[in-house]
């Protein structure tokens, strides 16, 4: 008896899979084509990554700002020991304090509602520069800022600084600003404002903005106010600012 080892006229059946498994193929590679074509498509959609957004210190910053003093409360008596301004939004008031701004008692009234900075001029007159002239006051930048822009301020003059009662005068306050430039601080040159009344009491103060700070004072370091030796302004003088509007450059955090 002979034996066939020809096996190629034998059919085996082909291999399968087990039929649970077969029947999950086709569902799991529409998923997988599915998920791949959506996140293809929400990739073009949204916009490519920038660079992380630097946060500002403080986070309350403003492109410009208008002190008018109104939240402060002066101390009904001595107010230039017991009331001073200080650090106000964001800047440092050196050498002024919180005033009710009375113009029946004290000739002045306020740029807007009744308290206003007061700075009294008690120096001596010095010689700085080519002027000769007695600093009282400055508005400074503090930690949180590199530099403020000086837009504008209401000023005016009154007599006795020792005294609650006084009267409204005439006179010229020098404004100095200093600015960073390199490794440099650099003296701007001073601005004159002249203040003149039309009479002792209930006088506005008056405005000085466009015209006098324009050439130079952005990106200041601090200003001084002072009085010019030809200004008639004698020591024992009080002058008056108000509605101070600034604009003050933000230090980024690294």
């Amino acid at each position: 008896m002979s034996v066939d080892l020809d096996h190629s006229s034998h059919h085996q059946p082909p291999a399968m899979f087990p039929r649970a498994v077969s029947d999950l193929i086709s569902p799991i590679m529409k998923y997988l084509l599915l998920t791949a074509a959506l996140t293809a498509v929400i990739a073009q959609a949204l916009p490519a990554a920038g660079p992380a957004l630097t946060p500002m210190v403080p986070t309350d910053c403003l492109d410009l700002i208008t002190s008018k003093f109104d939240n402060l409360e002066p101390f009904p008596i001595f107010p230039q020991i017991f009331s001073p301004v200080g650090m106000y939004e964001g800047l440092k008031y050196g050498g002024f304090y919180a005033q009710k701004a009375n113009g029946e008692t004290q000739g002045l009234k306020a740029g807007s509602g009744s308290i206003v900075a007061a700075a009294n001029v008690l120096s001596d007159v010095v010689l700085f520069g080519k002027l000769e002239f007695a600093p009282f006051a400055t508005i400074s930048v503090n930690s949180s800022y590199k530099s403020f822009s000086f837009f504008a301020l209401d000023l005016g003059c009154r007599t006795s600084a020792s005294s609650e009662v006084g009267e409204a005068k005439p006179c010229n306050v020098l404004v100095t600003g200093f600015k960073q430039v390199g490794e440099k601080t650099i003296q701007l040159p001073p601005v004159k404002l002249d203040y003149t009344t039309a009479g002792l009491t209930n006088q506005k103060l008056k405005r000085f903005g466009l015209g006098y700070f324009d050439k130079g004072y952005d990106d200041i370091l601090n200003i001084t106010l002072s009085v010019a030796k030809d200004s008639g302004l004698a020591i024992d003088t009080t002058v008056y600012i108000d509605d101070v509007s600034v604009s003050k450059n933000c230090i980024y955090a690294t």
